[in-house]
């Protein structure tokens, strides 16, 4: 599977931000529009970003606070924050582009969806909203003008020739080379484990007497072989672990259903056997760990005006899944 596809499914098998609810707090004569559309759930891995428009002015205070509640795992997170109405300083205007993008985004949505009853019309308050902020959409683009007169150019289009290179010449043929991480994932059997074969000796490139010698003698040989293997993708795989996170998962879980009594034994003669140099995370002289499912913090960033950007991080606990020695 593609490493995205993998890192999606990943994310979907770990809880989730659920019932997000954002509440302001803002001085009488000031009022709060949202831009940005609710936000039902945030993954893993995701960044959710809400514009929202402050309108009015205020004679005395000049804070306010927005408070953001959420549920993480079962466990009910609130999150305040407060701000100052006036900066300090003028930041130009990416923020307000950025939250003019966002509500037009929305308005076209709206639009695609058939929404063409309401008041004004979307496509409308589209086109208004695109020239104000200076945001293309999806009925508005940018033209040249004249300097001077700031009317639009006319004339002919004229299409140009752009060379290419020649991609037709074939290419040298070569002997295919199968891939090892392919062939070792293939290799695993449905209960998780690997066995103690020719086919798995070849792609840890070593004979079958060499990998069979170094086995400590109370080991069966198919947690040895499957130890072997999770050496060998912690080893020489790490750039690719997207691709076999799942595949070590589940051999971890069927590792400890073994209740094997050594296994750091068996892990110090499989980084032996294959030389290689794997750091103390996950394993070290006490356990073998794997990580199986970790969260990291999620984060829900709020922007509230042209100066003020604030995260708000939810902890979580890293759920690993260890072996004793």
């Amino acid at each position: 599977m593609q490493p995205k596809a993998m890192q999606s499914l990943r994310f979907a098998l770990q809880p989730a931000v659920v019932d997000i609810s954002v509440k302001w707090n803002v001085p009488k004569g000031v009022s709060v529009t949202p831009l940005s559309p609710p936000i039902r759930v945030v993954f893993q891995g995701q960044r959710a970003i809400l514009y929202a428009q402050l309108t009015g002015e205020s004679s005395g205070d000049t804070e306010g606070s927005v408070t953001v509640k959420y549920s993480l795992a079962k466990q009910p997170v609130e999150n305040q924050l407060s701000f100052i109405l006036k900066p300090a300083e003028d930041t130009g205007m990416a923020i307000h582009k950025l939250g003019a993008q966002t509500l037009i985004c929305s308005m076209e949505m709206e639009e695609r969806e058939g929404d063409r009853g309401k008041e004004g019309g979307v496509k409308e308050k589209v086109v208004e909203l695109s020239v104000q902020s200076g945001v293309s959409s999806a009925f508005t683009a940018f033209i040249a003008v004249h300097k001077g007169d700031g009317e639009a150019l006319q004339g002919q289009l004229l299409r140009r020739q752009v060379p290419t290179p020649n991609f037709d010449s074939p290419a040298p043929t070569s002997k295919p080379v199968r891939d090892l991480l392919l062939q070792l994932i293939s290799l695993q059997k449905a209960s998780g484990s690997w066995v103690l074969e020719a086919a798995l000796s070849e792609v840890l490139a070593k004979t079958e007497e060499e990998v069979s010698k170094p086995k400590p003698a109370q080991v069966d040989q198919e947690v040895w072989a499957t130890v072997l293997a999770l050496v060998w993708l912690y080893g020489f795989k790490m750039e690719a672990q997207e691709d076999w996170q799942f595949v070590a998962m589940k051999a971890v879980s069927w590792i400890q259903a073994q209740k094997v009594a050594s296994v750091s034994e068996c892990v110090q003669a499989g980084k032996t056997l294959l030389g290689c140099q794997v750091q103390k995370t996950p394993w070290d002289s006490e356990r073998f760990t794997l990580p199986v499912l970790s969260l990291s913090p999620t984060r829900l960033l709020l922007y509230l005006g042209s100066k003020t950007c604030v995260t708000l991080p939810a902890p979580s606990p890293l759920l690993q899944a260890n072996w004793w020695s």
